[in-house]
């Protein structure tokens, strides 16, 4: 508690009940979005990952129907979806590797 008795921010967040959950809306306006997570980034590195985001979901957009027809004319339908397992699982990978901070060495 503040001098004032009134709680904190940090009061808040320290003494929330036991069945409160952390939730991944981190802005707060009640959305959970790609937004939330460019507040960890640091403010002139936004625009560049904005970019980058843009970039690749517009090349998904062009080249994942082509390929993915191309593929289900080929090898079956269902290879078009363990296709799409198989990125989505190497994807987070890599991504997980990226955010896990290496130790100096």
């Amino acid at each position: 508690m503040s001098s004032a008795g009134s709680p904190t921010l940090v009061d808040a967040a320290y003494y929330q009940p036991a069945t409160a959950r952390p939730s991944p809306d981190f802005d707060g306006d009640g959305e959970i979005g790609f937004s939330d997570f460019f507040l960890f980034a640091a403010p002139e590195d936004r625009a560049t990952g904005m970019g980058v985001y843009q970039a690749i979901y517009a090349a998904g957009m062009f080249a994942g129907p082509a390929a993915s027809g191309y593929l289900a004319q080929a090898a079956g339908l269902d290879s078009v979806f363990y296709l799409a397992a198989a990125v989505s699982l190497a994807g987070g990978f890599l991504g997980l590797l990226r955010t896990i901070p290496s130790r100096p060495g």
